[in-house]
């Protein structure tokens, strides 16, 4: 029930033992630490003794664990069910990003009264952590260290026994479920990974989380990107420049869950895709009037924002839906613990869910002239937040904003929300990047200090799963 915490820590000693020396474990191979280590990153992620662990447990955990400690990374846990899938090669291009992986794997059966759809077996759910990936000719192999699973003995979790997934591709129609576990009427299609040739029940790769380095992305010179990635093991950051077939850029946006960027060049209209592991760049497609690109929703939805309206695409750029808009927005964030996408525009927060389905408006609060609101991605949760005089406070609306403390603080239906203690901002100061947190205090950050250019973009952790799922108890591992 706790190979969560145990697949996730090989890569937190793996972290400790090339570079984050500041880490306070104790040595890892003392097995009696060993297990103190499992229960506290099982305490992280609320790790239930017989449940297992939930979802959002591995991703907040792992979040707050890895912002204790200050080590420059994010995580980004991932469901075969995202509109692109997880493939051999999504794997592959993390890897060269320097990605610490974990495998998500579940058993599926074939339903007796429909036998061409699967049904997920219950309490099936293990992580593992990927140590190695193999590929020959169209043979492809996963490694992995295996934590013990079902055993209550945690003397016995994270032992180094490596073992040899043999992968294969399977085109899986899965039954979908409601928060309260009930059968809907609905069904999704994935191209899974399925290990071993198995066939009843099938063991699938449901998804991946992994632990990647923070990178900032930005267009200092001209007709290029420059990405500055946190190195884990050596400190400090490491440059790439990639040269784009074009010159000025209108917008970039960073595609959560697999290591690629987008770029709109300046004429509006043209979408190119960055593969940041390949250094490969493509043109993805041709979107006229656009003015900002965003990314967003658990199957990483693209919305192109003009001044009309806004439109989302699919992994292929197919256009899904499209809403009229008044005017060119002040600002656009997808919050991802919402799953809203938020627009600041003419004094107004206005949310839309994934499927831009109108959900509500708020006025902001009548501002000074020096008072310049913008929207932010806090760095380490993936919420939207809202900025003013370099402070910052939550923006997922749900009540009304007033001012307090010159700052803005949201009042819910249910709660006061309190800015994070530990929140991470990317701001600009005279053409430097600074890392702040909610009260606008300078964070510690391998990225202070950087040159940016006219337009800055960072990387955010986030979780890609179906909200459903994720709130569901049959999803525990």
């Amino acid at each position: 029930m706790y190979c969560f915490p145990a697949a996730v820590l090989n890569w937190i000693y793996y972290i400790r033992n090339n570079g984050f020396n500041n880490i306070t474990f104790p040595d890892n191979f003392n097995m009696g630490d060993k297990v103190y280590n499992l229960l506290i990153m099982g305490d992280y992620m609320d790790t239930h003794p017989t449940k297992g662990t939930s979802l959002s447990g591995l991703q907040d955990g792992l979040e707050d664990w890895l912002d204790t400690f200050d080590v420059p990374a994010g995580v980004c846990t991932r469901s075969m069910y995202s509109d692109d899938n997880v493939g051999f090669n999504v794997l592959k291009s993390w890897s060269l990003m320097g990605g610490m992986m974990t495998l998500l794997r579940a058993r599926y059966s074939r339903i007796k009264t429909n036998p061409l759809k699967l049904r997920r077996q219950k309490k099936s759910g293990h992580m593992v952590t990927i140590t190695g990936l193999k590929k020959s000719g169209t043979n492809r192999q996963i490694l992995v260290h295996d934590p013990a699973q079902g055993d209550s003995d945690l003397t016995r979790h994270s032992n180094k026994l490596e073992h040899n997934y043999p992968v294969f591709s399977l085109l899986a129609t899965y039954q979908k479920y409601d928060y309260d576990n009930n059968e809907v009427d609905d069904e999704e299609e994935a191209n899974a990974l399925r290990i071993t040739e198995s066939t009843d029940p099938y063991k699938i790769i449901e998804g991946y989380s992994v632990i990647f380095p923070n990178f900032i992305v930005s267009n200092i010179a001209p007709n290029s990107l420059t990405i500055n990635v946190a190195d884990l093991q050596k400190g400090g950051t490491n440059e790439i420049n990639i040269a784009l077939p074009f010159g000025d850029i209108a917008d970039i946006s960073i595609k959560p869950g697999v290591p690629e960027v987008y770029v709109l060049q300046a004429d509006k209209s043209s979408v190119w895709k960055v593969d940041l592991a390949t250094r490969e760049v493509v043109k993805h497609t041709t979107i006229p009037g656009t003015h900002r690109l965003v990314f967003g929703g658990h199957k990483n939805i693209m919305y192109a924002i003009g001044s009309k309206d806004i439109k989302s695409f699919n992994a292929e750029a197919k256009q899904m839906q499209a809403i009229e808009i008044d005017g060119t927005p002040d600002d656009v964030q997808f919050d991802y613990r919402s799953n809203n996408l938020t627009m600041l525009s003419k004094g107004n927060l206005v949310n839309y869910t994934d499927k831009l389905q109108f959900k509500n408006k708020t006025a902001l609060p009548a501002l000074s002239a020096t008072d310049k609101p913008k929207l932010t991605l806090n760095i380490r949760t993936g919420d939207t937040m809202v900025s003013t005089n370099r402070k910052f406070a939550a923006a997922s609306v749900k009540g009304t904003f007033k001012a307090a403390a010159a700052n803005l603080v949201q009042k819910d239906d249910r709660v006061v929300k309190k800015p994070f203690e530990r929140g991470k901002h990317l701001t600009i100061k005279n053409g430097i990047i600074e890392i702040l947190n909610d009260k606008g205090g300078k964070r510690n950050s391998v990225f202070n200090g950087l040159k940016a250019g006219p337009i800055v973009r960072m990387s955010t952790s986030n979780l890609l799963f179906d909200p459903a799922i994720v709130k569901s108890d049959e999803y525990f591992y």
